[in-house]
């Protein structure tokens, strides 16, 4: 997706009784070859292209572009 950064989550899921069902997360690490790759959530799958997951294993896809930065104040 446009404005794509390493850190950005990807949701995949499969329609499950006519409803989307959210079944796993990936996240985005980087370009390796020109390619956007991907962590599994768990240590099973580390650095693999999308095509690992979609749509070999799950039939939905949703992008989440996470916030460049953020401020935290401790309130002392």
């Amino acid at each position: 997706p446009r404005g794509w950064a390493a850190g950005d989550v990807v949701y995949l899921g499969n329609t499950v009784e006519g409803r989307p069902k959210w079944q796993h997360v990936i996240i985005c690490v980087g370009r390796e070859g020109g390619a956007w790759v991907y962590d599994s959530h768990t240590t099973a799958y580390l650095r693999q292209p999308l095509g690992v997951w979609y749509p070999e294993h799950f039939s939905l896809i949703r992008y989440c572009h996470i916030a460049d930065a953020v401020s935290y104040a401790d309130g002392k």
